[in-house]
């Protein structure tokens, strides 16, 4: 069992303003969108922020820490908000019962402005999500040394970037095409881009691209039915530690700077609440980030699964928020 969340929520202002505090995750506010699960893969679901992720830059859900946000509702078509949260890795492998901040490396910081449409049932609904992020936690050097030079070839302690990390993200989604008179089936388009502003950090760029078509037969009105892919650029200082390792080990293979991870999938309601997801994965030049001293390129990797999904209110009766 684990705490993740425990939070203080409230609005102001007739729902003008939110705050929100407490035990929370960054990434629960910042770049979200309910279109993302509907992958499986975890360059998508549940927030495609592959960067804020392996890099740590941001806190993810189930790993709460001390923080909070406040959003500013200016209109029904435009928003603001900013938080700000412990970056405390310490925590991730803990039940989420530990609230000290014994293990704090910084402070986490986020803004976003979103513009979106003023009711999700126009026949082109849209959100667009415009936004940066800080982290002030102390970066190690993937391939430099203290003194700057390969830790492969003249080891020591890698240098430390006590500048952090910040970033960027640019991302979106537009309802293109409804049919027949139910509003609920619909194809909508969903991408973007996420990047990091140093060459130090694990991965420089995300660029995402895909579309869920939910009803794709008048007879099945809420399933769906999903394509998405997903390009993730290696940080220069990353490649260079994955090249020089390989060599170190006596490999002469190229190393891939860039992966492409691609999947279907048809998400089928088998009762209210409960949805089964099988779909197809491939994953195009995989990086060898895990096994840096592999002498030989990962070949291409195909991939089939299969994903229940059960929300315990919807079948149990209660309201689902959507």
């Amino acid at each position: 069992m684990r705490l993740s969340a425990l939070s203080l929520d409230q609005d102001l202002f007739d729902g003008k303003i939110n705050v929100t505090g407490g035990r929370v995750s960054a990434l629960t506010f910042f770049n979200a969108s309910t279109i993302y699960c509907n992958f499986q893969n975890n360059s998508v679901c549940f927030n495609p922020a592959v960067l804020p992720i392996q890099n740590k830059a941001l806190s993810f859900f189930p790993y709460g820490t001390w923080g909070g946000r406040v959003k500013a509702n200016v209109s029904k078509t435009f928003y603001v908000q900013a938080g700000a949260f412990e970056a405390n890795t310490s925590l991730i492998p803990t039940n989420g019962f530990d609230w000290s901040t014994k293990g704090g490396t910084g402070v986490q910081t986020a803004g976003e402005m979103g513009f979106q449409s003023a009711s999700p049932l126009e026949d082109h609904a849209y959100h667009v999500r415009l936004g940066g992020f800080r982290n002030t936690s102390p970066v190690s050097d993937p391939f430099l040394n203290s003194r700057g030079l390969s830790r492969i070839a003249y080891k020591g302690a890698a240098l430390v970037h006590d500048e952090g990390q910040t970033g960027w993200y640019a991302m979106g989604d537009m309802v293109v095409a409804r049919f027949g008179g139910d509003r609920q089936r619909n194809l909508t388009l969903f991408g973007g881009m996420i990047g990091s502003t140093a060459n130090y950090t694990q991965f420089k760029r995300q660029t995402l691209l895909g579309f869920v078509l939910t009803g794709p037969f008048e007879s099945r009105p809420e399933d769906t039915f999903g394509i998405v892919g997903s390009y993730i650029q290696l940080g220069p200082r990353e490649v260079d530690f994955l090249r020089a390792s390989r060599a170190a080990a006596g490999g002469t293979d190229p190393v891939h700077d860039a992966e492409g991870i691609f999947e279907i999938n048809y998400g089928y309601k088998v009762a209210r609440g409960i949805k089964v997801s099988p779909n197809i994965q491939y994953v195009l030049d995989p990086d060898n980030i895990l096994r840096p001293g592999a002498v030989h390129q990962s070949k291409d990797i195909l991939a089939f699964g299969v994903r229940l999904s059960v929300e315990l209110g919807a079948v149990l009766g209660f309201p689902v928020w959507r």
